[in-house]
């Protein structure tokens, strides 16, 4: 055999062992690295209990947004609308709370809101063949001048203070907004992991062509993604809602950027069918604790973005080169 095959053989598979173990440990050392030195920088302050209830408040929106958005992008989707969604669902649910509607209701009607905008994605792009990158940039723009005229640009406050529960109270001692993260986390990881739905998704994510050919419903496995992805924005919205207890047109910014660079920070590939919930969990605590660290080291906002971008840069540098050595395989 030629020797010069060998070698590149050889460092195909190292190549190939370096990004399987970033995908399952690197994240953890990279998230340890950056616990240890913020530590160390803060003298101790960032590792308190307060402070790391603090991370888990913070990153609880842009987490259970990057979960649904993850469905999405394992289906080789994306999803620019979250912000849009959010912000349409739970300013109309607010109104309604406030003029005397039940707020159990009235958080259920934000819900089916975001289910509604995930089904107008879903659909547009599964049976219409829209591009799912302008679709949902349309989505948000919709979304975002509707609340807009609905609300008139004030904020709207005057809910109940029981509302206030999901955004600053604790179970246990533990930030109710972290628990509903977790929550999220875990049951969505589950059912990718453990159902014929789950696995439906990464197939389609894979190769959506194959997908159709072996029996499998792609049109709907998509629609049903981006309804995950709406119902999670909305979530999303209440939480802060509840943080809050005030909502304005302007409370979310960068949402969907945030949750996207989550996404891929954690793994999950843009090219879709790989990655995991696991990971995406990582990742917003990675871009939680970036956020938090600087804040308390003094670093400036400006250059706290510089941070993200760069991180993020490599993320999608290091997927893109996965993706060539399993082409190349």
């Amino acid at each position: 055999m030629d020797k010069k095959k060998i070698g590149l053989d050889k460092d195909l598979k190292n190549k190939i062992r370096f990004y399987d173990l970033y995908q399952k440990i690197g994240l953890f050392v990279i998230a340890l690295v950056m616990i240890v030195t913020f530590s160390i920088l803060t003298k101790g302050v960032f590792c308190s209990p307060t402070n790391i209830k603090n991370v888990l408040i913070q990153t609880s929106v842009n987490g259970i947004v990057s979960i649904g958005v993850a469905v999405v992008i394992l289906t080789a989707g994306i999803d620019l609308s979250v912000g849009g969604i959010a912000v349409f669902a739970t300013i109309i649910g607010a109104i309604l709370i406030r003029d005397g509607l039940f707020w159990p209701f009235g958080m259920l009607l934000i819900l089916l809101f975001g289910a509604f905008w995930g089904f107008i994605n879903g659909i547009s792009v599964a049976k219409f063949k829209m591009n799912p990158f302008i679709t949902t940039l349309a989505i948000m723009n919709i979304t975002k001048g509707i609340a807009i005229v609905l609300s008139k640009g004030y904020t709207i406050y005057g809910f109940p203070k029981v509302i206030s529960f999901f955004g600053q109270g604790e179970i246990l001692y533990f930030p109710t907004a972290g628990f509903i993260f977790i929550f999220i986390t875990i049951l969505v990881s589950i059912i990718l992991n453990n159902t014929r739905f789950g696995w439906n998704i990464y197939n389609v994510g894979g190769n959506s062509r194959s997908s159709l050919l072996s029996g499998i419903n792609v049109d709907l496995h998509i629609i049903s993604a981006y309804i995950i992805s709406g119902i999670t924005a909305a979530l999303g919205g209440i939480i802060l809602m509840a943080r809050l207890l005030a909502v304005h047109v302007n409370m979310v910014t960068n949402l969907e950027l945030d949750a996207i660079s989550a996404v891929v920070i954690g793994g999950v590939s843009l090219f879709g069918g790989e990655g995991n919930i696991s990971g995406v969990f990582i990742g917003v605590l990675i871009i939680g604790i970036i956020s938090n660290g600087l804040n308390l080291v003094g670093v400036s906002p400006y250059w706290q973005q510089v941070v993200k971008g760069a991180i993020i840069f490599i993320a999608i540098y290091l997927d893109v080169q996965k993706k060539k050595i399993k082409y190349s395989e």
